[in-house]
């Protein structure tokens, strides 16, 4: 019986608990209303970094978005660093973007979507997306849109989206 239970907590663990490995949300966390990515770490607020120590056991990514603050009128940028964590590695096959929905009418957004050969990869475990954003008027405003990504270990790779929001402040 105990080896039963021990062969099901593997099977599970190894992501044959019956959930495909799609491109469709897994849900969110503090971000967003759905639950939890269970392949994620806990995503950030705006201006946040995650900052989880890579375990075999953890999540297979975490998600850093960082917003930007300047003057009206200037060209300002927003990092989006997805980090391979637990041993696994970005998957460069995979066509991983941001797609950005909606800046509101006083964010001009210059690119809609910024794409693999547009960002910065650093080694293979991290990969850094940079958004240009221009602030029409003084304010905060919200950027959203959404992260599609992929990382791999042992040859198996996962595919998630992850909702993107961050804050543009303009003085």
């Amino acid at each position: 019986m105990r080896w039963r239970i021990v062969w099901v907590a593997l099977w599970v663990a190894a992501g044959c608990g019956g959930a495909a490995s799609d491109d469709k949300p897994r849900g969110t966390s503090s971000r967003g209303d759905e639950g939890v990515n269970p392949l994620a770490s806990p995503s950030v607020a705006p201006n946040e970094a995650v900052g989880a120590a890579a375990r075999p056991d953890g999540p297979a990514y975490s998600v850093a978005i960082e917003g930007w603050e300047g003057p009206v009128g200037e060209e300002g940028y927003v990092l989006v660093a997805v980090t391979a964590e637990g041993g696994h590695k970005i998957n460069r096959e995979y066509p991983q973007r941001v797609q950005l929905r909606d800046g509101g009418p006083d964010l001009e957004l210059p690119l809609r979507r910024v794409g693999l050969s547009d960002a910065q990869l650093e080694g293979e475990e991290r990969l850094v997306f940079t958004l240009p954003a221009v602030p029409k008027r003084v304010g905060q405003h919200q950027l959203r849109g959404e992260i599609k990504l992929s990382v791999c270990a042992k040859g198996q790779c996962r595919t998630a989206t992850e909702p993107l929001v961050a804050r543009v402040t303009a003085q």
